[in-house]
Protein backbone atom coordinates (compact mmCIF):
# COMPACT_ATOMS: atom_id res chain seq x y z
CA UNK A 1 0.00 0.00 0.00
CA UNK A 2 1.16 3.50 -0.84
CA UNK A 3 1.41 5.40 2.49
CA UNK A 4 1.23 8.81 0.79
CA UNK A 5 -1.62 9.96 -1.41
CA UNK A 6 -2.81 13.46 -2.33
CA UNK A 7 -6.45 14.52 -1.97
CA UNK A 8 -8.28 17.80 -2.54
CA UNK A 9 -10.47 19.36 0.11
CA UNK A 10 -13.95 20.24 -1.17
CA UNK A 11 -16.67 22.42 0.31
CA UNK A 12 -20.02 20.78 1.03
CA UNK A 13 -22.55 23.17 2.55
CA UNK A 14 -20.92 24.72 5.61
CA UNK A 15 -18.41 21.88 5.98
CA UNK A 16 -15.38 20.63 4.13
CA UNK A 17 -14.94 17.11 2.77
CA UNK A 18 -11.78 15.08 2.38
CA UNK A 19 -12.08 11.70 0.67
CA UNK A 20 -10.15 8.66 1.88
CA UNK A 21 -9.07 6.07 -0.69
CA UNK A 22 -10.52 2.56 -0.26
CA UNK A 23 -7.11 0.95 0.34
CA UNK A 24 -6.45 3.33 3.26
CA UNK A 25 -9.93 2.71 4.70
CA UNK A 26 -9.24 -1.01 4.62
CA UNK A 27 -5.80 -0.58 6.20
CA UNK A 28 -7.36 1.47 9.02
CA UNK A 29 -10.26 -0.99 9.42
CA UNK A 30 -12.73 1.80 8.63
CA UNK A 31 -15.99 1.67 6.73
CA UNK A 32 -18.91 3.95 5.92
CA UNK A 33 -20.72 5.07 9.07
CA UNK A 34 -17.73 4.66 11.40
CA UNK A 35 -16.82 7.53 13.71
CA UNK A 36 -13.23 8.72 13.80
CA UNK A 37 -11.30 11.00 16.10
CA UNK A 38 -9.01 13.61 14.54
CA UNK A 39 -5.96 14.66 16.54
CA UNK A 40 -3.75 17.55 15.43
CA UNK A 41 -0.06 16.93 16.07
CA UNK A 42 2.24 19.76 14.91
CA UNK A 43 1.34 20.08 11.22
CA UNK A 44 -0.25 16.63 10.89
CA UNK A 45 -3.59 15.02 11.65
CA UNK A 46 -3.91 11.55 13.13
CA UNK A 47 -7.12 9.62 12.32
CA UNK A 48 -8.21 7.05 14.91
CA UNK A 49 -11.28 4.82 14.75
CA UNK A 50 -13.61 5.32 17.71
CA UNK A 51 -15.32 2.27 19.05
CA UNK A 52 -19.07 2.77 19.36
CA UNK A 53 -20.54 3.43 22.79
CA UNK A 54 -21.98 0.22 24.19
CA UNK A 55 -24.65 2.16 26.06
CA UNK A 56 -26.25 5.02 24.17
CA UNK A 57 -29.34 7.18 24.65
CA UNK A 58 -31.54 4.90 22.55
CA UNK A 59 -30.60 1.89 24.68
CA UNK A 60 -31.26 3.79 27.93
CA UNK A 61 -34.71 4.87 26.68
CA UNK A 62 -35.48 1.23 25.84
CA UNK A 63 -34.46 0.11 29.34
CA UNK A 64 -36.63 2.83 30.89
CA UNK A 65 -39.61 1.74 28.79
CA UNK A 66 -39.17 -1.93 29.73
CA UNK A 67 -38.82 -1.00 33.40
CA UNK A 68 -41.91 1.23 33.34
CA UNK A 69 -43.96 -1.52 31.67
CA UNK A 70 -42.81 -4.15 34.22
CA UNK A 71 -42.35 -2.22 37.48
CA UNK A 72 -44.35 -4.66 39.57
CA UNK A 73 -42.38 -7.66 38.33
CA UNK A 74 -39.04 -5.95 39.04
CA UNK A 75 -40.19 -4.89 42.52
CA UNK A 76 -41.31 -8.43 43.32
CA UNK A 77 -37.87 -9.74 42.27
CA UNK A 78 -36.20 -7.39 44.76
CA UNK A 79 -38.30 -8.84 47.58
CA UNK A 80 -37.21 -12.43 46.81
Amino acid sequence: MDNTQSRKIRKSGNSYVLTIPPNMLKALDLSEGDTVQLTKENNSIEITKQEPDVINEEFLKLVDTIYDENKDIFKSLVDK
